[in-house]
């Protein structure tokens, strides 16, 4: 069976973008633009791995990894942002979660046969 994507990201288009990428190399995957939609969804869902973009909105997503690495702590978790370089997101907060919560991280615009590969490394060593 394919493994089970979820990916969240306000912007539509790279979400969708990465859907199709993901769909069209043997994973299935579901699109999510609001934190609030993931949240209830995981209540009737389970999901192998996600992708996530660190500000959705103009919030942080870290409860959200928080709460995903509580329940399940070897799900694949790639962290997405474009915000680096604007300041909006600092480099040592990312760096702090990536070593709280074994994060792959990721800078925006996402290179796709990275992110394949990284997905890739995170199953086979699970």
């Amino acid at each position: 069976s394919r493994r089970r994507i979820a990916v969240l990201d306000d912007d539509q288009g790279a979400t969708d973008s990465i859907c199709n990428h993901l769909a069209g190399n043997s994973y299935e995957s579901s699109a999510f633009y609001r934190t609030e939609d993931l949240m209830a969804n995981l209540k009737t869902q389970r999901y192998d791995g996600y992708v996530i973009d660190w500000i959705v909105g103009e919030t942080s997503t870290l409860k959200l990894i928080a709460a995903l690495r509580g329940q399940d702590a070897a799900a694949p978790i790639i962290v997405l942002t474009a915000q680096m370089l604007t300041g909006l997101v600092e480099e040592a907060e990312i760096a702090s979660a990536v070593a709280q919560f074994n994060l792959v991280f990721s800078e925006k615009p996402v290179r796709m046969a990275i992110l394949q590969a990284s997905l890739a490394r995170a199953f086979a060593t699970a």
